[in-house]
C-alpha cells in the first residue's frame, strides 16, 4: 500500500482536508491518503506585487515525493499567471482552494463546488505524481484546466487510457 501524506500549508479550513481524505480514499484500495501535519506559508515564496505564492518554491518545502500540499493561498508558476495545482517531476504536489472557490470570482460561497473542484485537481496532481501526463480526453481528470469551468466540465475519474497507464506502471488509484 502506498501512503500519500496530505499536509496543510497555511490556514486551510479543516473541512477541505476532511473531504479530500474521504473522497480520495474512496477511489481505490492501493493508495491511502492521510493528513499528517501543517506548515506555515513562507514569506520567501510570496511575490508581494502579485500577492501570490510561487508553487515551485512551496514544493521545495518537502522532500517526500508522496506528499500532497494543500493551501488556500493563490498560486502561480513559471510561465503561468496562476495554477490550481502543480507537480514537478513525479515528486510532491500542491493544490490550492483559492481559485477553485466561487468567491474568488465574486460569486457566493459554495462549499460543495469548491470541494468538488478540489478533489478533481488533487486527483489530477496525484496522477502526475504517479507518472501520468496531461490527457487529451477533456472528460478525463488528467485533462489540463485553464479555467474553473474546465475543472467543472471534467470528471473526477481517470479515463480508460490513463487507467491502463497507471496499471502498466504498477499503480492503481
Amino acid at each position: 500500500m502506498v501512503v500519500i501524506r496530505i499536509v496543510e500549508l497555511g490556514d486551510v479550513p479543516k473541512k477541505y482536508t476532511d473531504v479530500l481524505v474521504q473522497e480520495l480514499n474512496k477511489k481505490g484500495s492501493v493508495i491511502k491518503f492521510t493528513v499528517t501535519g501543517k506548515m506555515a506559508l513562507p514569506d520567501t515564496a510570496k511575490d508581494k506585487y502579485r500577492s501570490q505564492y510561487k508553487a515551485e518554491e512551496l514544493l521545495k518545502m518537502t522532500s517526500d515525493a508522496r506528499t500532497l500540499l494543500v493551501t488556500s493561498a493563490d498560486l502561480y508558476a513559471a510561465n503561468r499567471n496562476f495554477v490550481f495545482g502543480l507537480n514537478k517531476d513525479s515528486g510532491p504536489c500542491i493544490v490550492s482552494t483559492a481559485r477553485l472557490d466561487p468567491v474568488f470570482y465574486g460569486n457566493g460561497t459554495s462549499f460543495a463546488a469548491t470541494a468538488e473542484r478540489l478533489v478533481k485537481e488533487a486527483t489530477h496532481e496525484v496522477g502526475h505524481m504517479l507518472g501520468l501526463r496531461h490527457c487529451e480526453n477533456m472528460k478525463c481528470v488528467m485533462s489540463f484546466s485553464q479555467h474553473f469551468s474546465d475543472v467543472d466540465a471534467k470528471s473526477s475519474d481517470f479515463c480508460k487510457s490513463c487507467e491502463v497507464q497507471l496499471a502498466a506502471s504498477g499503480t492503481r488509484f
